[in-house]
């Protein structure tokens, strides 16, 4: 190992001969060796043949174990295995063997030999070289051809190669040249007419004149974006089996706007990956994320919830590694890549970056537009949103004062005579009674009767109770039938007998199917109640959870109240007359949670489509009002003589008041009412505007792991529990002022000292005008990807694109 440590150390300068220029691995070496030799002796441990491996300088120079010598020593021709078995004229001996039908041509072997001669140094990878500062332009032996720095590369190269350029263009082609490669369109006569008469007086200001002209058309930023959506997978539908229609073209909109404002290329990446996460991000940077939200989508009905989020999760990954650093990064998912130095860990670690934003994995054919989203209203629409958001504010402060100057028509009601607990806005009192099956249900506010679908009838609290199965529910037509600016009381009584872990349907009136419920629904999970009110799970909704669970296998009096305040401050539960406490699972809600063109949306107890149902529970009874009761209300629904005790004791003045407001006040039953009105105005107006997906990180982030051959279900442990990071082993490391967040993730990807970034962003530039890029392969700038043609021109573009702010019309 000594003499390892000490072989590596030798500079390979020492071997170098006076006047012969140094063999490249890079450049020269490795894709000889990648082609003839890696087959058996490479980075893929499962085929390599005999322990060797000829891919890392360690590998190549180590000692052989059972024989003397190594394959390759420097400086050392005769010394080095590999090369004598190279010459080897025997069967058994040569390399690469006979079976393998590879041959290395002589001139192969000349470069092997003047490597190893020149000290066999091993470098890394082109692409993950750092980017120079500086560049040096070279010398030509023709000084006069040459106009800037570009030409002179090309010229250089065309010289080692005894080719002379091209003769000029004349200027009618060289103005429909330049017209189709900024602005993809043919020159218009007119153009054409205007040019040759420009160029007859002076040809050079001519074309700077049409260049400008050209970079400030906005067909400039349209052909431009062409490569760019296509590289971000961008389309106007879902894919998969149903492939519905959806309306991803605001995003590529703005692509369009910001390549013809000319914003500088990091901050047009910047936005993409991160514009939502920005201080103070507009509506155009949340816009810009749309980038991340482009990937295929499923509605199928029965689709697993973990493995779509995966999948969205590892597309993301996957574009990122594609668009922005131009590695593949799919094999990644399953096994450490086998050519490039990227293992299962970086990529799973890259993509929790990625991982935690409220989706549920699905687009729901009701609201299609997937949470979490973001509305995008024209002016009139923008105005009547405004208009209608500034009378629920004015009627929230209408209330609030009426409350405030209310003392003396209260105190009068309270001197009065006769104060039966109100009975006001109730629509429903459903109680299950008799003997069999639960079938008619009678119902004291009149409606029609549910139907229980032959479910058993058992002993309850006070009378019967249904006792669920899981798949069949009891429905409750009529009830529960408005939107999110309603609100409303739901009383149960109920006795949960399993504590199933996983949530529960006690109560729901939704649409849609298991893909993406809307509405409102009761969970029970673990014993945790969860109330939620649903557009689009979980990003667009409001919900609470119960701190404490509700007791097992005893009757409990459930209580859940809602203000219409489309907050979940405005979401209460009780328990035997108890306020819960909660915490907030979601809190952000738009446009309506009714969707009646598809379903019926029927309120329903104990059951859902496709869902899991209350099986082995049982509810008593169920109450319904359309306002939410007062805490006092609540109490005397568990005990009714707590309602003329609080007459007695004047620590529940207010909460006498409160009722009072909600029940007997008229001036404050009109304000409430116009409240409600004014809060479905905002509704409505919000309904006619489109949205589109967006970034947005959710309030917890979601634990990441490396998943086992890259399956959705495989164990999630701490041992493969990962945390965000990048690729520090061969580019940049993380910068250490960064957030761990896609924002930070933006800053490491366009640090001027990046090597991949902007090499990848001016190769794609360079194929846009050309057809293939410096390198041929555009999204493979790994170890299986094409060379670079004119490697220092590359890197000089790419480090002036930097040093001159990353202007895409400027390169």
């Amino acid at each position: 190992m000594l003499r390892v440590a000490l072989l590596l150390t030798i500079s390979a300068t020492a071997f170098l001969k006076a006047g012969e220029p140094p063999v490249s691995y890079a450049f020269d070496v490795r894709p000889i060796l990648s082609d003839k030799c890696f087959a058996c002796h490479g980075p893929d441990g499962g085929k390599r043949e005999a322990g060797l491996r000829l891919d890392n300088a360690e590998g190549a120079y180590a000692p052989f174990k059972e024989s003397k010598g190594s394959a390759i020593v420097p400086g050392d021709l005769a010394n080095s295995v590999a090369w004598r078995r190279i010459l080897s004229a025997d069967p058994e001996q040569i390399m690469p063997p006979p079976k393998s039908h590879l041959l290395l041509e002589d001139g192969e072997k000349e470069i092997l030999k003047k490597w190893i001669e020149q000290g066999a140094k091993y470098e890394p990878h082109w692409a993950f070289q750092p980017l120079p500062d500086v560049v040096p332009v070279p010398e030509t032996q023709d000084a006069t051809w040459p106009r800037e720095e570009i030409d002179r590369f090309i010229l250089k190269k065309l010289e080692t190669q005894n080719l002379a350029p091209s003769a000029p263009a004349d200027p009618i082609r060289w103005l429909r040249r330049v017209t189709f490669d900024v602005t993809g369109l043919p020159p218009s006569t007119e153009e054409v007419t205007a040019f040759t008469q420009a160029a007859a007086a002076d040809f050079q200001k001519a074309k700077e004149a049409a260049v400008e002209r050209l970079l400030g058309q906005k067909s400039f930023g349209e052909h431009f974006a062409v490569a760019w959506l296509d590289a971000a997978r961008y389309a106007d539908s879902y894919g998969y089996q149903s492939d519905q229609l959806t309306a991803f073209w605001p995003w590529r909109d703005w692509v369009i706007r910001a390549l013809n404002r000319d914003e500088p290329i990091d901050r047009f990446m910047t936005e993409q990956l991160a514009g939502d996460l920005l201080p103070g991000a507009t509506e155009d940077q949340k816009l810009a994320t749309t980038f991340n939200r482009l990937h295929r989508l499923t509605n199928e009905g029965g689709s697993v919830q973990q493995e779509f989020l995966v999948a969205n999760m590892g597309d993301r990954v996957q574009t990122f590694g594609s668009v922005f650093l131009a590695l593949t990064l799919e094999c990644t998912k399953c096994h450490d890549h086998k050519y490039d130095p990227v293992t299962m860990r970086d990529y799973y670690s890259l993509g929790a970056f990625f991982n935690s934003i409220p989706e549920r994995g699905f687009y729901s054919s009701a609201t299609i537009q997937p949470a979490p989203s973001l509305l995008l209203p024209d002016a009139g629409q923008r105005e009547k949103i405004a208009a209608a958001k500034e009378k629920v504010a004015a009627l929230e402060k209408a209330l609030a004062e009426r409350r405030s100057a209310a003392g003396e028509d209260f105190s009068q009601w309270l001197a009065s005579p006769g104060h039966d607990l109100p009975q006001t806005d109730i629509t429903s009192s459903i109680s299950f009674s008799g003997e069999g099956k639960a079938r008619a249900i009678p119902d004291t506010a009149g409606a029609e009767p549910g139907q229980g679908n032959g479910l058993p009838l058992v002993p309850g609290l006070k009378g019967a109770a249904v006792h669920f199965d899981g798949d069949t529910g009891v429905s409750l037509p009529g009830r529960l039938t408005g939107d999110r600016s309603d609100p409303w009381t739901l009383d149960l009584k109920l006795r949960d007998t399993l504590r199933e872990k996983e949530p529960v349907v006690i109560f729901h009136r939704s649409f849609g199917t298991d893909v993406g419920y809307n509405g409102i629904e009761l969970l029970l999970a673990d014993g945790h109640l969860e109330a939620r009110i649903v557009r689009d799970w979980p990003g667009n909704a409001i919900a609470v959870r119960s701190l404490a669970a509700i007791p097992q296998n005893d009757w409990a009096r459930v209580t859940w109240t809602y203000d219409g305040s489309s907050k979940s401050s405005g979401l209460k539960l009780y328990l035997d007359s108890r306020p819960l406490a909660v915490e907030v699972v979601a809190d952000s809600i738009w446009k309506s949670i009714t969707e009646a063109s598809y379903g019926d949306g029927v309120a329903t107890l104990g059951q859902r489509f496709r869902d899991r149902g209350f099986r082995d529970g049982e509810i008593e009874s169920v109450k319904i009002w359309n306002r939410d009761l007062s805490p006092l209300e609540i109490a005397a629904l568990q005990d009714p003589a707590r309602w003329q005790a609080a007459f007695d004791d004047p620590a529940q003045r207010e909460d006498l008041k409160t009722t009072w407001l909600g029940t007997i006040d008229p001036a404050s039953r009109q304000l409430a009412k116009e409240l409600r009105a004014a809060r479905a105005e905002i509704i409505a107006a919000e309904q006619e505007v489109m949205e589109i997906p967006v970034m947005q990180e959710a309030k917890e982030m979601r634990p990441s792991y490396i998943l086992a051959r890259g399956a959705f279900d495989a164990p999630r442990t701490e041992e493969v529990k990962v945390t965000r990071n990048t690729f520090g082993q061969i580019l940049q490391p993380f910068p250490q002022d960064a957030p761990r967040d896609r924002l930070g993730l933006a800053k490491w990807l366009t640090d001027p000292h990046h090597p991949l970034t902007s090499r990848v962003y001016v190769n794609r530039i360079w194929a846009n005008f050309f057809g293939a890029g410096i390198v041929e392969s555009s999204d493979n700038f790994g170890l299986q990807g094409s060379l670079p043609s004119h490697p220092e021109l590359l890197d000089w573009l790419a480090r002036d694109f930097i040093s001159h702010g990353w202007d895409l019309k400027r390169l």
